[in-house]
Parts: C-alpha cells; sequence; structure tokens
C-alpha cells in the first residue's frame, strides 16, 4: 500500500511556453489589406462569422493563413469609441491550415488591451490565483505588432477550448461528444418569444425548449448540450437535493470564493451574471470554469444587488453571502441554502483569505509582475491610461476617464482581508484534521482520520480517476478519531470534511483540487 500525504491533481499545469508568465512574448501580424483596421470593425460591429486572412510571427516563427478579428464587448466598444488604436483581438492559427498550431498546440490567441486596469496586473495576477484553487486559464504578456506598427503590450489568455478542457480533464476524451458551453448572453439578441424571464446566464431553469436558453449560452463544441443544460438547470432551481448527480460542488464552491474574495463582479456574482463555461465531464458532472478576469479586484462595480455603482467601502465589505437569498443566481442561492455546501464554502474563502493574506502574497505578487513588465509599460504609446496610474494603481485609487475610478488593488485588500478576517462567518475557529489515512482492513478500506471541535466528520472518496467522490459519514471513536469501512478496491482518492456548528475544515485543506491517494 502507498499512501500519498497529498497528490495534486493533473488540474495543476505549469505555465510554459506560449502562456509562460516570465516571458513577455512578441506577435507580429501582417495584413495585406490597407484598409484593414474599418474591415475588421466593419465585422465586428455587424457580428459576422469572418476573418481576415493574416500571416503572423510569434517569436521570430512565421505562420501564415491565420484568421484575425477584433473580440470584446465594452473593451472594444468603449476603446473604439475614444478613438484609440490599442483594440482587442482574436486570432485563429489554424483557420485554413487545419494542423497548424503555435508551440504546445495552440490554435488560438486571445490578446486583450488590459481595458480599465491602469495597473497592467489584473488578469494575469488573478489567474495565477485562480489557478492555485481551480482548473483556470493561464494568462501572460505579450507585444502586438501589425504591419510593423506598435500596437502596445496585451494580456494573452489561454483561450478555454477543446485543447483546454483536453489538457486539464482527459487528452482522450471524445471530442464528437464533448459537450462546452460559454455562459456569456448575447448583449444584442432579445429574449425568445415565449420563455419565461431569465437573468442573464444565471442557470434560472426556462423549460426544455433550447430556444429559451440561446440567447444567454453558446455552444462552442459540436455535441450541443442544450438538453443536459436545461437538466442541470432543472435539477439546481427544483431539486438541489439531487445536484451532486450533475454539478461538481466543490469545483462550484471554489470558483464563487474566489469571486467573492477578489471582488470579481464581471462574472457569475455581478449583475451581469456571466463569465464563464460550463463542461461536462465524462462522469457526467458540469464543472464551471472562470473566464475573463481584466475586472478583478474592483475593476467593476456593479453587483446586481445594490442600485448603482458600489463604493470603495461597499466593495471592500462585500458580503461573503452575496445573492444567497437571490433565486435569480441559483447557483449561489441553492448551493448555500445546504448547509453542508455553505460551511465548505466559507472553508474555501477563509484558505484563499489566509493563504493571499499571508505575508501579503497576493500584494508581492502584483508588485513582481509589476517590474517584470514596467519597460514594456512606458514603451507602450497607445496604453489607455497615464503612466503615472501604473505604479499609483496599486496602492491607490485612479481616475480611468469617462467618470469611472479605478480602486487600487492593495487598497482594495487590505481592507476587505480586515472585514473577512472579522466576519462572522469566518471568524469563529474551524474543527481542526489530521493523520488522515487508508488502511487495508482485512478485506475492507479503513479510512480514518484524527479531528478535534467537530460535531461531524465526512470522507469523500472514489475508486476510479475522474469518477465522482462519494460521501459518507463516518463514526467517532476514541481519542478523538474518526473511522469508516468501505469495499476493498486496487486504488483510492480521497479527503475529509469536519463540521462543526459554524464551519468547516478540509484535509486536505485544498480538496479537491488536492487529495489523498492509496494503492493496495
Amino acid at each position: 500500500m502507498l499512501i500519498l500525504t497529498c497528490f495534486l491533481s493533473s488540474f495543476m499545469v505549469n505555465g510554459q511556453g506560449v502562456f509562460d508568465l516570465y516571458t513577455v512574448h512578441e506577435i507580429r501580424i501582417s495584413i495585406p489589406q490597407q484598409n484593414w483596421d474599418s474591415l475588421l470593425n466593419n465585422i465586428k460591429q455587424k457580428n459576422l462569422d469572418q476573418r481576415l486572412i493574416a500571416t503572423i510571427t510569434w517569436d521570430g516563427a512565421t505562420y501564415d493563413s491565420v484568421g484575425v478579428r477584433y473580440k470584446g464587448n465594452s473593451s472594444y466598444h468603449n476603446v473604439r469609441n475614444l478613438g484609440v488604436s490599442k483594440l482587442p483581438f482574436n486570432l485563429k492559427i489554424n483557420e485554413i491550415r487545419k494542423n497548424q498550431s503555435l508551440p504546445d498546440g495552440v490554435t488560438t490567441l486571445k490578446l486583450s488591451n488590459i481595458f480599465r486596469d491602469p495597473s497592467f496586473v489584473r488578469e494575469a495576477l488573478s489567474y495565477e490565483i485562480a489557478r492555485q484553487y481551480t482548473v483556470a486559464p493561464q494568462c501572460n504578456f505579450v507585444r502586438v505588432f501589425v504591419n510593423n506598427k506598435p500596437m502596445g503590450l496585451y494580456n494573452n489568455s489561454e483561450s478555454i477550448d477543446e485543447r483546454f478542457v483536453g489538457k486539464n480533464f482527459d487528452k482522450n476524451f471524445d471530442k464528437k461528444n464533448t459537450i462546452l458551453l460559454k455562459c456569456d448572453p448575447d448583449w444584442k439578441a432579445p429574449p425568445a418569444a415565449g420563455c419565461p424571464p431569465s437573468d442573464k446566464a444565471s442557470l434560472m431553469y426556462l423549460g426544455e425548449d433550447s430556444t429559451c436558453y440561446a440567447p444567454f449560452y453558446d455552444v462552442i463544441t459540436r455535441a450541443g448540450g442544450w438538453k443536459e443544460l436545461a437538466k442541470l438547470s432543472k435539477i439546481l432551481t427544483q431539486k438541489p437535493e439531487q445536484i451532486e448527480e450533475i454539478l461538481d460542488v466543490d469545483a462550484t464552491l471554489w470558483m464563487l470564493a474566489f469571486n467573492n474574495f477578489l471582488v470579481n463582479l464581471d462574472s457569475y456574482l455581478g449583475l451581469f451574471s456571466h463569465n464563464y463555461y460550463l463542461f461536462l465531464q465524462e462522469n457526467g458532472l458540469f464543472v464551471p470554469l472562470i473566464w475573463d478576469l481584466n475586472l478583478c479586484f474592483g475593476g467593476f462595480r456593479l453587483d446586481g444587488s445594490n442600485p448603482g455603482a458600489l463604493t470603495n467601502e461597499q466593495m471592500q465589505q462585500l458580503s461573503p453571502m452575496l445573492h444567497a437569498q437571490n433565486p435569480k443566481r441559483p447557483l449561489i442561492s441553492q448551493l448555500l441554502k445546504n448547509e453542508h455546501y455553505k460551511k465548505i464554502y466559507l472553508s474555501h474563502l477563509r484558505t484563499i483569505l489566509n493563504e493571499q493574506s499571508k505575508d501579503d502574497k497576493y500584494l508581492k505578487r502584483a508588485i513582481e509582475l509589476q517590474k517584470m513588465i514596467e519597460k514594456e509599460v512606458q514603451k507602450d504609446n497607445n496604453r489607455l491610461y497615464p503612466i503615472e496610474s501604473f505604479a499609483a494603481n496599486i496602492s491607490q485609487t485612479v481616475d480611468a476617464g469617462k467618470n469611472t475610478k479605478i480602486i487600487g488593488i492593495q487598497e482594495l485588500m487590505n481592507a476587505r482581508i480586515s472585514y473577512l478576517k472579522a466576519h462572522p462567518l469566518l471568524s469563529p475557529p474551524p474543527p481542526t484534521l489530521s493523520d488522515g489515512k487508508a488502511s487495508l482492513d482485512k478485506e475492507e478500506i479503513k479510512l480514518e482520520v484524527r479531528a478535534q471541535e467537530a460535531n461531524k466528520v465526512f470522507c469523500y472518496y472514489r475508486t476510479a480517476k475522474k469518477a465522482k467522490f462519494n460521501r459518507i459519514e463516518l463514526t467517532k471513536n476514541a481519542d478523538r478519531a474518526y473511522f469508516t469501512n468501505i469495499k476493498k478496491e486496487n486504488y483510492i482518492q480521497y479527503y475529509f470534511v469536519a463540521e462543526n456548528e459554524k464551519t468547516a475544515a478540509l484535509l486536505p485543506e485544498k480538496a479537491a483540487k488536492a487529495f489523498l491517494e492509496a494503492n493496495f
């Protein structure tokens, strides 16, 4: 038997190659049409499924027949209206040559113009934090040129596509039957006639007709998924006690905790209830995937609950239970109605809070990233904000034009960390767990752990990788030990959850991204 004290799942992927955060890459885009900007603008404004064909040079290597279009909503339209040339791009490397890709098999580049982030680091920093707790894209920085004209420093965010889910979930997955949905409303499309009202892509149940969901969700892969989406929404809304049959609850709670801690309101948590994906894993569970983090750390001020934009103080004191009573946000209200899930959510939030606040981890990393790109930002003559705002926005609120104020990262988070640490839902001491193990007991597997200040202890386990976790309550023995026996299998992955009256603790603390495992 082999017991590993902690196994980090295949979800942990190191940043390398195209998305290496320590390398500022360079891309040169060559478009033959002299009026390429007006052509791309026409494609964008008319929402056409078209691209211009270009040749690109990525770090000195040339790729031809690449499809180019503008991307984004506010990051495109607001910047276009200002008459600034630094617009966001979407590049399809295999637009014509289907087998063509950048290193690491990358076929899509999403180059963001760092809109509403004078600090330049919100998106890269937020994705790096997210990957410590859940599956999330990689992100770095790229110098962009078009027809030899410098466009400036951009963010380069990994696309959530077939490559992404294959890398993070199963490289041998069946592409023909893959279900991947982008949960981002088509803002120009009217609601379908005869359908119940929906609060954007909030997973409210809209019936069985796929046309009711089409304005709010987008099918990325070939297999559709409307029937499965309707089933998820129906169970979530009407039969939440069955939610573990169709949703990866733990991954969802990590996403909710991440959004809340970083005041990521341009997400499911905020007014527009969007900017995430849903991937149906081979175990039958949907997993939500975080996307579009350029407005983390308070870059967007509308929470969908309070009227108007939040003040700095309101963002600093954003409730950890925002939308917990809102039926239009069932992913929050229905999950947090369950006391067990609520305590795990608070445990996840506490983990992020403690790790990122210890020795000012988040702040030191933000400063490191700024130092890495400082010379590039100084050379960026198309940057959207004055160079003085670059360093200042780490610590203080700066003006981003049109009466828009972007709060300083440290200004937001120092006060937020103090608020959360004193919050009555997060300040009570959690149970403590230790000595978790699995051992052979005759023809059964014995699962046991020591717990203090706990009323209940559970073990989540599975006997095949990528299967659903089963949950079983443990029996208390002498000397604060809790145990149970299950049928013998050759392999097991597992983690423990201990509850008391107010909160919970997990072992490993980052379960289920991290878990224990054993072979027999």
